[in-house]
């Protein structure tokens, strides 16, 4: 019984906030307590990820309601969805995940063709980022919007900033190697670590420059981790 409690109750993530014409994706983690009881993404109210996102975009973000926020990311060719899709949590931290089954990232392949860059909220989404890399997609780690990761507001502003970029340079990536994500989704395992989306965490990641795909047909493993099981 103890064990249990510490694991927590099997939780399943969102689905994916997305359309045919999302260029960018946003992934987190898994949601927070407080994202899950409100069935929304980032719904901790002391989380940054919507000023974030609505001073990136010049949106006011913060103060609209859930359901216009969506609509306003997906007007401006940003999508929302987690790495994983559903794990056993004790509390908040990504440290806490246990048993985790990763998302199907196939399914939003097939509705974003024009999905150039994925960007990845903390550092456990990141753990990510090769499996995409390898796809042929651009790839930005980012640090957390959890306000657990301590840096501050504008120091993370400037790094999430890179988000819009790809616009800023006309959308000139390379169309992404999309069938290989089912594949290569395998190589991230399900022992996480770091922040989630809500005030829980332990750190997050510093960012990254976008970069190009490796060469065709290196497909990278993320060390320490071992394969979980699909959906």
């Amino acid at each position: 019984m103890r064990e249990n409690n510490q694991r927590g109750a099997r939780r399943r993530g969102f689905p994916p906030v997305i359309d045919e014409h999302v260029e960018v994706l946003v992934l987190g983690s898994f949601p927070s307590p407080a994202s899950l009881v409100k069935k929304q993404y980032y719904g901790h109210p002391q989380n940054h990820f919507w000023k974030l996102m609505g001073a990136l975009l010049d949106e006011p973000l913060y103060e609209m309601e859930y359901s216009s926020r969506l609509k306003t990311l997906l007007k401006h060719g940003i999508g929302l969805w987690d790495v994983l899709h559903q794990c056993e949590r004790a509390g908040a931290l990504d440290s806490n995940i246990r048993n985790a089954v990763h998302n199907d990232f196939q399914k939003v392949a097939k509705i974003a063709r024009g999905l150039k860059r994925v960007c990845f909220n903390g550092k456990t989404a990141g753990r990510f980022e090769p499996v995409f890399a390898a796809s042929g997609y651009e790839t930005l780690v980012l640090p957390s919007s959890s306000p657990a990761y301590t840096l501050a507001f504008d120091a993370k502003l400037k790094i999430w900033r890179r988000i819009v970029e790809i616009f800023a340079q006309g959308g000139n990536t390379q169309p992404a190697q999309r069938s290989r994500l089912s594949d290569n989704r395998a190589n991230a395992g399900d022992a996480c670590s770091g922040e989630d989306d809500g005030a829980g965490g332990n750190g997050g990641s510093g960012g990254r420059r976008a970069r190009r795909t490796p060469a065709r047909g290196d497909t990278p493993e993320l060390r320490g981790t071992r394969p979980a099981a699909t959906y």
